[in-house]
């Protein structure tokens, strides 16, 4: 039996993780010079464990940027939702005039066709802080195109939301198969969560969390679940702007934000980012007590996240700092125009014991514009998918397998108990009766990947894994 666990644990962690980015975000461009806009701006390459400055960067002054390289680390493709450029800093075949725009703070973000390892989609937009933007649009990425380096097909910059904000991220659905791609419109806080899956992007679910917004700009940043993610709103007082930070639950089955909580940091600071544990949240903000920029550690598992909060650096200057999180756990803070990043070194200890770094990370001279790049996420490969309809192991015959919606079990030895479990190890259906030697599971499941644990006549338990459709 314990032997049997260790494989269960093994099996729900593969699955798990391979589903998380590999070497995807290895990769990041971003930033340029106020001053002179068609300066390239930095780049950074954690490909050895630490990242190293890159100064190849074709890219322009941008505020937003996504970049994407393969499993192994390697570029493909870099942009700031206007252009992209391919592995060699050209710019990739067809890969102008793609929706978005440099001045947007979340112009662009890259999402993996599923189940097809060739493709991509762009998504770009143009929403700004003082005025809507044209909407949202996407494009498809195809890397077969011009000899291996890349193109833009021609499913090029299709519109699919009018009126954006600045907000546009990404995070998995729960099936572990698909993505959400979410944005806002302007001057609100209606959320706009697009599902993208192996048969498209399908019509966006709408969530009103109820805010009177005159201004919804900033970031909009997941936690490493998808499950939670926080946003910056601005109301227009008797004489003045108040700019509160928020944090709400995602579902991620259905795409729809809820449970709303705000937190008590005001001012114009962008710089949000959750610990690589989701226990912690680091926010800026600008304190009008001591009228200096904070940056607050929030414990957001805790029932009273206002008052469990941290100061964990005081500026000396106005950082309208963003924040991202590393491929090495450790959390990057960047402010306009500099020639260096921050950096929280141990982002999961509580306090000041998390290690803030001020100017820990110099980029070569390169300049941030302020804002880091957009999620990075990895391309499932549908061979891990792959199953026998018909496959008998250890007397067990579990068909068919993928399923639309039934799942049969035929055992030699009869079975008493099954329980199935999906990738975040939850127990998502369970029966247990005397024993059966055929059965037939009606399966009220999401479409994904789930683990079917079995215990037979003998005691003994066997896992498998089948895929809904």
């Amino acid at each position: 039996m314990n032997t049997m666990k260790t494989y269960f644990l093994i099996l729900i962690i593969f699955y798990s993780t391979y589903l998380k980015s590999q070497k995807e975000d290895r990769i990041w461009y971003f930033g340029g010079t106020l001053s002179n806009t068609t300066t390239p701006g930095a780049g950074l390459d954690f490909n050895s464990g630490s990242p190293i400055p890159l100064s190849n960067s074709a890219m322009g002054l941008t505020e937003g940027s996504a970049t994407q390289c393969d499993k192994n680390g390697n570029l493909l493709f870099y942009s700031n939702g206007m252009t992209i450029w391919d592995k060699t800093h050209n710019i990739m075949f067809n890969g102008n005039g793609l929706g978005g725009h440099y001045s947007a703070e979340q112009s662009v973000i890259f999402i993996p066709f599923p189940c097809d390892t060739n493709k991509y989609y762009l998504f770009g937009q143009d929403g700004k802080p003082t005025c809507p933007g044209t909407g949202l649009y996407y494009s498809i990425i195809d890397m077969s195109l011009n000899g291996g380096l890349g193109g833009i097909t021609s499913t090029k910059a299709v519109h699919l939301l009018s009126g954006t904000n600045e907000w546009l991220t990404g995070t998995k659905h729960t099936n572990g198969t698909d993505f959400w791609v979410v944005t806002a419109k302007f001057d609100s806080t209606i959320f706009y969560s697009f599902q993208v899956s192996s048969i498209g992007i399908s019509p966006p679910v709408i969530s009103n969390v109820g805010l009177d917004s005159t201004l919804a700009y900033f970031k909009l940043v997941f936690n490493n679940k998808g499950d939670q993610l926080t946003f910056k709103a601005s109301t227009l007082g008797a004489s003045t702007f108040f700019h509160r930070r928020y944090l709400a639950n995602f579902d991620k089955n259905l795409g729809s934000i809820n449970t709303l909580i705000q937190l008590d940091v005001e001012g114009l600071n962008d710089g949000a980012c959750f610990s690589p544990n989701d226990s912690l949240l680091y926010a800026a903000s600008q304190s009008t007590v001591l009228n200096s920029p904070l940056l607050y550690q929030y414990k957001v598992k805790q029932p009273n996240i206002f008052t469990n909060k941290t100061i964990i650096k005081q500026f000396s200057n106005y950082p309208h700092a963003d924040m991202k999180l590393g491929p090495d756990n450790k959390i990057y803070v960047s402010s306009p125009s500099y020639d260096s990043l921050d950096v929280i070194n141990n982002p999961n200890i509580i306090g000041i014991g998390c290690n803030y770094q001020t100017n820990a990370l110099y980029l070569n001279g390169k300049k941030v514009r302020f804002i880091l790049p957009s999620p990075t996420f990895s391309h499932i490969n549908c061979s891990i998918l792959n199953t026998n309809q018909y496959e008998l192991f250890n007397g067990i015959k579990l068909f068919p397998n993928p399923t639309n919606g039934e799942l049969n079990l035929i055992s030699n030895n009869g079975i008493t108990k099954y329980i199935v479990y999906n990738l975040q190890n939850e127990i998502v259906l369970e029966s247990e009766s005397e024993l059966i030697f055929n059965i037939t599971i009606n399966l009220e499941l999401s479409k994904g990947i789930y683990i079917i644990k079995f215990i037979d006549n003998n005691n003994y338990a066997f896992v498998k894994r089948f895929v809904v459709n």
